[in-house]
């Protein structure tokens, strides 16, 4: 049966399988309708490309007797509702005409002859593609006259994560919908303890919605959104009689999916309640890249167990060991969870007074969550008071250990005698293929297991650090220099030696100088041969004897040390001699040492007599204390570097086996698979075949490619397993034009010019830049002494660059988010590193 050519019928009536000829817009209200939404009265005429005038007279006399009773409601809103736009494919969003304001009959004439011209206009056609008119169905409603309306996005259409998007204008919404207003904003999210949790993205000083009212539109629209199964683009409006009206839905045609971050936990069998807290704090500096699946191997299963077990008095090999560990990977990345951490007997409460310390941030993070019920302790299994009154030898172990602290000097001279045990290890080209597989597992043996304790001297040294530095707040100039100039801690003498190696280079200046950078290798070979030299060369050896352990990104065993690659070494003389001597650390270091005496004896002179011998005593403490914050992971890093000489040594002779194509993919692969090599007996993570079984080489083209995804993208730096974003508090005053702002870490005001480093290369750093950069794990700390100031984007007061940046007295402003974004080499800058600010110069604001 042919139909009408015009179809005139009420909003509410409409059957759905006849819709699609009323348009985008009357779809979309009628699906609304039809799960029982409010949606203002209205009557729908079918698409048309037909201006009114030439309509049947029936038609019209129809239309204006159904109309009559919504003008009796009061004024009229005329829509066009084309059959392209609110689609799956496209929006049309905005381009096809709606007249508000109707009131006579006259007036509706007029406006359904421009919303269905509105389907020939250029605007229109331009967006289709299309050269000739689009039928434009006709939506007469009710006009609402709201006292606030806006838009609601179910699912944020940039992907940006899963909150609901609730944008509000007061009065009418086509201010909004039009681009001419900003509205207030707001993010809602139902959180893992299914209660709505809201974030305000704009600020105002009187909110248009009230809590109650955001998170009632929020599940109307949720609802809407789940019985119609798909995410919606929503119109709403609230009037005086606080009733909700939907205005229109649409489906979101531009949505992208937000990102999903992998979790490997350490323990998929725990309980950390209904949200789980992921944070890499004070681990994103020294450990920033994801790790490949042989380190992440040995932190999980040799290392935080040992960690864990000294501390809580449990055996390794306790069930209870894998419920206790507080390490997670995210993206490839080391994060604390938070949970399990909190979770940990006295470790827990111990860990909030140590973050005051050292990142401030994070704390106020951990407490706010805390407070609101959402970060929860992990329920441990079998945890009763007899496992407690066994804990208590344990922790009266850990507190005798920590006691042997009380003398510095001695518990140093006990860990290079542990370091030089594990550095005088047999040769790894004589041991055997499971003796290989046994040095990899170091951590485990008991000649590294005092070494690892030894990490426990740092929270002895942070605490020292702290205590004094609270002493000695009365006295700013000796407060700011307390840790300046301070000699012993390894990571701060490495700088000290090149500055040896620059002096002994300077006779041998011009060969240095006929070398390019990018071509250490090529010079290292001819200092190696020529005879005037040789002195030189054996001092480097030297060097490299005692610090070549050590480079950038040094908890990874895939990355090369030093005396692997010296490059970095070369490349820092090299450049080191175009450097007047005395502009160099180790002069720094003696001038800021004299000026910390000086002003440390200021404040006790200037102290009440009955505090001097307590500041005397914490100031002289703090100079043999301090070299214990980096000083044990200095030499638990031959642990690392003696494992990664064995899994090097395992992949030469898995690659001449044909099993793998390079040494370097043993990296690639985890301890059972290594042994499984051997064995054939290890079953992989995906499947459980034997490893004979499966390709190597499609496993290890896998983990490669996912760890170069995980580099691409890095997930947040507090991570919530709801998925509800951290919004971070502010730690420093309100925001100025213009300026950046973080938490100073030494004292000093520079100007200069901005470089913004992604590696540790000293050929990129011109003597008096301003180095920037994401983070700085102690492998960078050989450039400090050639910056002028330091601005990184994470860390504390007492991570370990601000420890060696504060010694060697260079002005350094950590904790400023995104910056290597906001600032481009080149620009200049001025940082005040004792207020935390880096102000950009106006030349560079408008470039």
């Amino acid at each position: 049966m042919t139909q009408p050519t015009f179809v005139i019928n009420y909003l509410d009536d409409l059957t759905l399988k006849y819709t699609n000829r009323f348009g985008g817009k009357t779809l979309g209200l009628s699906k609304l309708i039809a799960v029982g939404a409010a949606v203002p009265k209205g009557i729908a005429i079918t698409a048309t490309t037909d201006l009114p005038d030439i309509w049947p007279q029936d038609v019209k006399t129809q239309l204006e007797h159904m109309v009559q009773y919504i003008f009796e409601q009061g004024q009229l809103i005329v829509r066009s509702s084309s059959l392209v736009e609110d689609g799956t494919q496209h929006s049309f969003a905005g381009l096809f005409e709606t007249i508000p304001g109707v009131t006579n009959l006259t007036k509706l004439w007029n406006a359904i002859a421009d919303c269905i011209a509105s389907g020939s206009s250029k605007r229109v056609l331009s967006y289709s593609g299309v050269h000739k008119a689009l039928p434009v169905g006709i939506l007469i409603q009710q006009q609402i006259a709201p006292k606030v309306a806006g838009v609601c996005f179910t699912q944020d259409p940039t992907g940006q994560d899963y909150g609901l998007i609730i944008e509000a204008v007061a009065g009418l919404g086509e201010a909004l919908v039009s681009g001419h207003t900003n509205p207030q904003r707001w993010r809602i999210y139902i959180s893992g303890l299914d209660q709505y949790e809201v974030i305000e993205e704009t600020s105002h000083n009187e909110s248009l919605l009230g809590l109650a009212q955001l998170q009632g539109l929020a599940k109307k629209a949720w609802d809407l959104a789940t019985a119609l199964g798909y995410p919606l683009d929503l119109e709403w409006a609230i009037d005086d009689n606080e009733k909700l009206w939907w205005l229109q839905a649409r489906p979101i045609t531009t949505g992208h999916l937000p990102p999903k971050w992998r979790i490997e936990r350490a323990c998929n069998e725990v309980d950390d309640g209904p949200v789980t807290l992921w944070s890499n704090m004070n681990v994103r500096e020294t450990m920033p890249d994801p790790y490949c699946p042989l380190t992440w191997d040995i932190w999980r299963s040799c290392i935080i167990p040992q960690i864990v077990s000294d501390l809580c008095g449990v055996p390794v090999n306790a069930n209870i060991i894998q419920h206790l560990l507080p390490i997670d990977l995210v993206q490839g990345r080391v994060y604390f969870n938070v949970n399990g951490l909190l979770a940990m007997p006295l470790v827990g409460r111990l860990f909030r007074y140590t973050m005051e310390g050292i990142d401030k941030q994070a704390l106020m993070v951990v407490n706010d969550l805390t407070n609101r019920g959402i970060l929860q302790l992990r329920s441990l299994p079998g945890w009763n008071f007899s496992m407690m009154l066994r804990m208590v030898p344990a922790n009266i172990l850990a507190a005798t250990r920590l006691l042997s602290v009380m003398q510095p000097r001695k518990s140093r001279h006990l860990l290079k005698q542990i370091a030089n045990r594990i550095k005088s290890r047999p040769p790894v080209q004589q041991l055997t293929d499971s003796e290989l597989i046994t040095e990899i597992r170091l951590p485990e043996h008991p000649i590294a297991i005092p070494l690892l304790r030894g990490l426990q001297m740092e929270v002895v040294a942070l605490l020292v650090w702290m205590l004094t530095d609270r002493a000695f707040a009365k006295w700013p100039q000796a407060q700011r220099l307390i840790t300046s100039g301070i000699p012993g801690n390894p990571t701060t003498e490495i700088s000290l030696n090149i500055d040896l190696l620059i002096e002994a280079a300077r006779p041998l200046k011009k060969i240095f100088q006929n070398y390019e950078p990018g071509q250490e290798q090529e010079l290292l070979q001819t200092l190696k041969q020529i005879p005037e030299s040789q002195a030189w060369y054996a001092k480097l050896q030297t060097f490299l004897k005692q610090y070549g352990h050590r480079g950038p990104k040094e908890f990874d065993l895939i990355t090369p040390r030093w005396h692997d690659d010296p490059s970095m070494i070369i490349a820092l003389v090299k450049s080191g001699l175009d450097i007047p001597s005395e502009m160099s650390a180790t002069h720094r270091m003696a001038s800021l040492n004299r000026e910390r005496t000086d002003a440390i004896t200021a404040a006790i002179t200037q102290a009440p007599w009955w505090q001097r011998p307590w500041l005397k005593f914490l100031a002289h403490a703090l100079t043999l204390y301090m070299p214990l914050r980096e000083a044990p992971k200095h030499e638990y890093l031959h642990v690392f570097a003696r494992m990664r000489q064995a899994a090097l040594e395992l992949g030469h002779r898995l690659t001449k086996r044909g099993i793998l194509t390079s040494a370097s993919q043993v990296f690639m692969l985890k301890l059972d698979e290594l042994s499984g090599l051997n064995d054939i007996a290890a079953v992989t993570e995906n499947t459980h075949q034997p490893l004979a079984h499966i390709n190597i080489q499609e496993l290890i083209t896998k983990r490669n490619q996912q760890l170069a995804d995980f580099t691409t993208h890095k997930a947040p730096d507090f991570l919530r397993s709801d998925g509800i974003p951290i919004i971070l508090p502010k730690v420093s005053s309100q925001e100025e034009p213009g300026v950046l702002h973080g938490l100073g870490i030494s004292d000093g005001i520079v100007t200069g010019q901005v470089k913004i480093l992604t590696e540790a290369d000293p050929n990129a750093l011109m003597p008096g830049e301003i180095l920037v950069v994401k983070f700085a794990d102690p492998g960078w700390t050989p450039l400090f002494p050639r910056a002028a100031a330091i601005i990184v984007e994470v860390g504390g007061l007492m991570c370990h660059a601000a420890v060696v940046a504060r010694e060697l007295g260079i002005p350094a402003v950590f904790g400023v988010a995104g910056v290597t974004e906001k600032l481009q080499t080149g620009q200049t800058v001025q940082v005040n590193a004792l207020t935390g600010k880096i102000n950009v110069r106006r030349e560079n604001a408008s470039s």
